[in-house]
């Protein structure tokens, strides 16, 4: 027990005189700390650790401190948890190689044609992704997508995003960094009308501007649309041939016959011939793995 002395030591955060009698000393624990204090009425105050400070108060010796946390890992963050997160950091890190991968192989040096999807609202459209990695695998061309407030039913921007590598014109007051998005697609080498339901034809063809599709069209120089059109069998064929004639007497390249619509090898077919595509060599086009490491950026819908 040490003796009368003046001054005091620091016990747990708080200070109990060395001269304080041990029959004056009140230990209570009250919701798991310590709460120490003279029976002469001074203030309680709470200490962390009972054992701790009655070691102290016995031997005078402060217990060693706790090791301070390692250097990277947040407090109270289980072990496990902070593995996961390096594990994240370290997906996240492979994302990005592959997307950069990506890029290079599809954009290549920038000096590719660039062609413009525009899709209406149809089952076709739900296809959409597929048929476009599949002729961004095949072929060295870059592809841009605009959708119709009706194609969102079928496709998401999120997967054409990721065989794109762009983003999707959906509205119209998109911008594409200081220029409106349907003026910086209009400089694109080919539009593509497909699949063109009964209400793309008709809004092209009589000038109404709706949608991201139709104002798309209004601004592209005819001579460098190909319209696709996708329209119901039973559909009466007198309602939609004069559109057909007035998009043709424009100047747009009809693609498939009268007595059928338009498939999407019709559309393909037509827009290598329009670009002059050249096939990549075999082993060269992206991955699978790469495309959805292209889609990992979007991280969700476009607004």
């Amino acid at each position: 027990m040490p003796g009368d002395a003046p001054g005091g030591r620091a016990v747990g955060g708080g200070c109990v005189r060395a001269a304080m009698p041990a029959s004056s000393l009140v230990v209570r624990a009250s919701c798991g700390g310590l709460l120490t204090g003279a029976a002469t009425g001074s203030r309680w105050r709470a200490l962390p650790g009972l054992r701790s400070a009655l070691r102290e108060w016995r031997t005078g010796a402060r217990p060693p401190r706790s090791p301070r946390r390692p250097a990277g890992r947040r407090p109270g963050l289980h072990p496990h948890l902070a593995s996961n997160a390096r594990s994240r950091r370290g997906a996240a890190a492979a994302a990005d190689g592959l997307r950069s991968r990506w890029e290079e192989r599809m954009d290549g040096d920038g000096s590719e044609p660039h062609l413009v999807v525009a899709a209406g609202g149809a089952l076709e459209t739900a296809f959409l992704p597929q048929r476009l990695f599949a002729l961004r695998a095949d072929h060295a061309v870059r592809v841009s997508v605009a959708l119709s407030a009706r194609a969102l039913d079928f496709v998401t921007t999120t997967a054409l995003r990721g065989v794109t590598g762009r983003e999707v014109y959906v509205r119209n007051d998109q911008w594409a960094g200081a220029v409106p998005m349907h003026l910086a697609l209009r400089r694109a080498d080919l539009l593509l009308l497909a699949p063109a339901t009964a209400r793309i034809l008709a809004a092209c063809a009589t000038g109404l501007v709706d949608d991201a599709p139709t104002r798309l069209f209004a601004f592209t120089p005819k001579e460098r649309v190909v319209v696709a059109p996708a329209l119901h069998p039973h559909l009466d064929r007198r309602i939609y041939a004069p559109h057909l004639e007035r998009l043709a007497e424009l100047g747009c390249a009809i693609v498939g016959g009268e007595d059928r619509f338009a498939s999407w090898a019709d559309a393909r077919d037509a827009v290598v011939a329009r670009l002059g595509l050249r096939r990549r060599p075999v082993g060269s086009g992206p991955t699978l793995l790469e495309s959805l490491a292209g889609a990992a950026e979007a991280g969700g819908e476009d607004p």
